[in-house]
C-alpha cells in the first residue's frame, strides 16, 4: 500500500468510527468505480455505438443538465417526504435500471429522454445520500472532515474505474455498450444492497414546521447558492477551458493534458482531507470558500502568462497553475459542504441540501461556455477577467453566509454562527 493510501485508510478509521458511516464509504467507493468506468467511455459509446454526432450529443447533455437543475429544486422535498434512507434505496435501484435501459435505446428522442431521466435520478439520489450522511454525522464535531474522507475514497474509486475503462475501450463495438453499462448497473445493485444494511436513525426524523419549497423562497440562502456556483467554476476550467487553451493558444505539448488531469485526480485523492480543516462551522466554511477564490484566481493569472511562454517553461507554469486551481477546488469543495450542512435546518434537511446543489447544476450549465468564451475567445485578458470574477465571488461569500446564517430559524448540522 502506498503512503498516501495508507494515510487515507488511517484517516478513515479515525474519522469514520461506526458501521453506518463505513457502509456509506463503501457505497461511495463502489459507486465511483462504476461511474468512472461508464463516464470515461460514454462519449465513445454515444459516438461509436449509437452513431450520434458531437453536436447531437452536446444537445442531449445540455437537456440533461437542465433536468438536473429541476431535480435540485424539487428532489429534496420528495426525499424529505419519503425519508432519506428509503429514497436512497429506491433511487440507487432505479439507477441500475436506467443504465440498463441504454441497451434499448434507438434514436435521439429516446437517448435524450434517458439522459434527462438519469440526471433527475442522479441529482435526487445525491441529495438523499447527503441527507443520510448528515443523519449519521449529527452531533459530530468532524462532519466536514468525515465528508472529505468519503470524497477521497470516491475520487480514488473513480480513478480506478476510469483506468479500467482505458483498458476496456478497445472492446468490440457490439460488446462495448454491454460491458460499460453492465459494470455501472452492477455497481448500483451492490450499492442498493449496502444501503439496506444501513441502520435506521429514528432520532434523525424531525417534525416539519415550515412550508414545502421554503428553501426556494429563502432569498438569502439562494444568494449563498448563487455565489457558490461562481466559486465552482474551477471544474469547467480544468476539464474544458484549460485543455482547449493548451491546444489553441500555447506551444505547450498537448501530451501534457492527460498528465495534468491525472495530477488533479491524485491531489484530490490525497489532499482533500487536510484541505477540509477548519470548515466544520459556517464561519470556517465561508473562510475556506473565500480562500479558494484566491487560489483559483492565482492559477488563472498564471495561465494567462503561458500565452507568451513556450516549451518546458510554459509547461512548468501550467503545472503550477493546475496545482493552485486544484488546491482552490479542494478548499472550495470543503467550504461548500460546510455551508450546506450549516444552513440545512433539521426539519427540512433534504430539501435544503438538494436546493444547495442548484449551485452544481448551474455551474454545469454555464461553466463550460463561460470559461471557454473568456479564455479561448479573449485570450490572456480573458483569464484575467475570469480571475476577477472568481475573486469577486470570494469577497461576497462571507457576507452572504452571514446573512443566511442570521436569518436561519432552525440550526443546521453545524454551528451557524459567523464572526464579523
Amino acid at each position: 500500500m502506498s503512503a498516501p493510501a495508507a494515510r487515507l485508510a488511517r484517516a478513515a478509521l479515525r474519522l469514520l468510527p461506526d458501521q453506518g458511516i463505513r457502509l456509506l464509504v463503501a457505497i461511495q467507493l463502489i459507486d465511483a468505480v462504476g461511474t468512472g468506468v461508464f463516464l470515461s467511455g460514454s462519449a465513445v459509446i454515444y459516438y461509436r455505438v449509437f452513431g450520434f454526432s458531437p453536436g447531437t450529443i452536446g444537445l442531449a447533455v445540455g437537456l440533461a443538465g437542465a433536468a438536473g437543475l429541476g431535480a435540485s429544486m424539487v428532489g429534496g422535498v420528495l426525499v424529505d417526504r419519503v425519508g432519506a434512507r428509503r429514497a436512497l434505496v429506491l433511487l440507487t435501484a432505479a439507477q441500475a435500471l436506467t443504465y440498463l435501459a441504454f441497451l434499448l435505446v434507438h434514436g435521439f428522442a429516446a437517448f435524450a429522454a434517458l439522459l434527462c431521466l438519469i440526471a433527475v435520478i442522479d441529482y435526487t439520489k445525491g441529495t438523499a445520500y447527503t441527507a443520510v450522511l448528515a443523519g449519521q454525522l449529527q452531533g459530530r464535531p468532524t462532519a466536514v472532515r468525515s465528508r472529505a474522507v468519503i470524497r477521497s475514497y470516491f475520487n480514488a474509486g473513480f480513478f480506478g474505474g476510469s483506468s479500467a475503462a482505458a483498458l476496456l475501450i478497445g472492446v468490440d463495438r457490439h460488446w462495448l455498450l454491454r460491458v460499460f453499462v453492465g459494470a455501472n448497473a452492477l455497481s448500483y445493485v451492490l450499492c442498493a444492497g449496502l444501503v439496506l444494511l444501513l441502520p435506521r436513525l429514528a432520532a434523525a426524523e424531525r417534525k416539519r414546521t415550515r412550508r414545502r419549497f421554503s428553501a426556494l423562497r429563502d432569498r438569502r440562502f439562494l444568494g449563498v447558492v448563487l455565489v457558490t456556483s461562481v466559486l465552482g467554476l474551477h471544474g469547467a476550467i480544468l476539464t474544458v477551458a484549460l485543455p482547449l487553451w493548451i491546444l489553441k493558444h500555447t506551444s505547450v505539448s498537448p501530451s501534457l493534458v492527460p498528465a495534468l488531469l491525472a495530477l488533479n485526480t491524485i491531489l484530490a485523492v490525497t489532499a482533500q482531507v487536510p484541505m477540509a480543516r477548519g470548515t466544520d462551522g459556517l464561519t470556517g466554511a465561508a473562510r475556506a470558500a473565500r480562500q479558494s477564490s484566491g487560489l483559483v484566481a492565482a492559477g488563472c493569472l498564471a495561465l494567462a502568462c503561458t500565452a507568451g511562454i513556450g516549451g518546458p517553461g510554459g509547461g512548468a507554469v501550467t503545472v503550477v497553475a493546475v496545482v493552485a486551481i486544484t488546491a482552490g477546488e479542494l478548499r472550495q469543495t470543503a467550504g461548500r459542504w460546510g455551508l450546506s450542512f450549516a444552513l440545512a435546518p433539521a426539519d427540512a434537511r433534504a430539501e435544503y441540501l438538494g436546493a444547495f446543489n442548484i449551485c452544481l447544476a448551474l455551474t454545469a450549465i454555464y461553466g463550460a461556455p463561460l470559461t471557454v468564451w473568456l479564455t479561448t475567445g479573449l485570450g490572456a485578458p480573458g483569464w484575467c477577467l475570469l480571475a476577477v470574477l472568481v475573486l469577486g465571488a470570494g469577497m461576497l461569500i462571507t457576507p452572504a453566509a452571514r446573512g443566511a446564517g442570521s436569518s436561519a430559524d432552525t440550526a443546521g448540522l453545524l454551528d451557524v454562527e459567523v464572526a464579523a
